[in-house]
């Protein structure tokens, strides 16, 4: 590795660094404590919990959960009174999967009893995501609704967007019915629990999130329009396009996901169309890197895989636009198996590229690397295997940005080859045309020529 790529690791490692200074010292109000409060058996007592001190109250635990009931603050009474009609799952986690009888593609109704302390008058709560329309009532008022909540298909209309509600507490004592239906994905409940807190501390903690998704949004895509200048201006070089729109998927799709300003952007738009556009973001970055890759290393990309990838991601494209959300999302399951057996195929590619020393392969392997351990970092916490948070973001502008640098490092490359062999025509242009003036004198003056000879002559019986 030369000097000049070791100077355009220096600045990735410093923003690599500053980023995760950035996370650490963005979130220390309001991030969830390791040694959050759960529930039990449905109740929470959090009156000894000091939200000015401890932050922001995550509430996790075991709720109290009723199957294909939808109950009012009304019929909750009776239907606790019936002690088979209810049991206690678990927020974060999804029914189905903690009860095999329940089909994902249905509804019920989680309740929990809170005990806060005596002295919080502004309280707040945010609720992230909910598969995929949800009531919320709190004390027997309700105060947060998204989509239609409804027990059937038919009726019900799926929408996905984090939301929030302040109030001032005249009791320190909540009862907290929550109402879900599921019927457009495969896994129906909470991925993410509640969360409540001041509400000075809860916008704070929206507003650092939606910033961060904005603040990646931006660059990326001003990575996207960058090399997709250079492409125009160069035709030639296949690469910059495939990584500008690879660039643009996941500019897009970070606009998708995460704090989904873009559902707010478009409101009016479907929940279908957003959710397609969620899966064709995902399926074209992993076509357009790919094929990124096998330009920029063609002898180490297995070539019978290009069709294989190409088909996959053809087929996975049509289901998102023609099938139903449904069978899209068991499909996505498909994907993310491939997508590894993808990543597997690249990093080995990318290990033999360094064993034969190719150009700029180690920092091609450093920077895929990243992105593998966030990528496994991601899936591991969507399906709550492991993991506390998010990487996958931070991962790909690191990784983005780093092959930003190598590209713009090459065509800077170029240029300064350029303006040299420039240099070097020009002077010979120079010298070209002072010997053309030369023999023209000398055909117009014959006389110069014999002065010309005799001193060509002596030039030549020169030692």
């Amino acid at each position: 590795m030369n000097d000049n790529l070791r100077s355009i690791l220096t600045p990735v490692i410093l923003i690599a660094a500053a980023l995760c200074a950035w996370r650490m010292l963005l979130y220390p109000l309001t991030d969830i404590r390791q040694d959050s409060l759960e529930l039990a058996d449905g109740h929470l007592n959090a009156a000894e919990w000091d939200f000015s001190e401890q932050g922001l109250l995550e509430l996790g635990g075991e709720w109290l959960f009723f199957h294909q009931l939808l109950l009012s603050p009304e019929e909750l009474n009776e239907a606790a009174r019936r002690t088979d009609s209810g049991e206690y799952l678990k927020i974060p986690g999804f029914w189905n999967w903690q009860n095999e009888e329940y089909p994902g593609r249905s509804y019920g109704t989680y309740v929990a009893q809170i005990e806060l302390p005596e002295d919080l008058r502004q309280f707040g709560i945010y609720i992230e995501e909910v598969h995929t329309a949800y009531k919320l009532f709190i004390n027997g008022r309700e105060v947060l609704s998204q989509g239609r909540v409804s027990n059937s298909a038919s009726t019900s209309r799926a929408k996905v967007v984090p939301q929030m509600w302040f109030t001032k507490l005249d009791t320190n004592e909540l009862t907290i019915i929550l109402q879900v239906a599921n019927f457009q994905a495969i896994k129906g409940g909470l991925r993410l629990a509640p969360v409540i807190g001041s509400q000075e501390q809860i916008i704070q903690r929206y507003f650092h999130e939606s910033a961060a998704d904005l603040f990646l949004f931006g660059s990326i895509l001003m990575m996207a329009i960058y090399h997709m200048g250079l492409f125009f201006f160069h035709r030639q070089d296949r690469r910059a396009l495939c990584f500008a729109l690879f660039c643009a998927m996941i500019a897009l799709r970070g606009g998708l996901t995460g704090s989904r300003f873009l559902h707010w952007l478009f409101e009016d738009a479907s929940f279908q169309l957003l959710t397609r556009l969620e899966f064709l973001t995902a399926y074209g970055a992993a076509f357009f890197y790919y094929h990124y890759h096998k330009l920029r290393f063609p002898d180490e990309t297995w070539k019978p895989f290009t069709h294989i990838n190409n088909i996959v991601i053809g087929f996975v494209s049509i289901a998102a636009v023609l099938m139903p959300i449904v069978f899209i999302a068991q499909v996505v399951v498909l994907f993310e198996v491939f997508v590894l057996i993808e990543i597997v195929l690249i990093l080995g590619g990318l290990a033999v590229a360094v064993y034969r020393r190719r150009p700029e392969s180690q920092i091609f392997t450093a920077g895929f690397t990243i992105l593998f351990i966030t990528v496994i970092n991601d899936l591991s916490h969507y399906n709550m295997i492991a993991g506390s948070t998010y990487l996958l973001h931070y991962g790909l502008f690191i990784f983005i940005l780093l092959h930003s640098l190598l590209l713009a490092y090459r065509f800077s490359k170029i240029e300064r080859n350029s303006l040299k062999y420039a240099a070097t025509l020009e002077a010979l242009n120079l010298k070209l045309e002072k010997q053309v003036r030369d023999n023209k004198n000398l055909y117009i003056n014959p006389e110069n020529r014999s002065n010309y000879d005799s001193d060509e002559k002596g030039e030549e019986g020169n030692p």
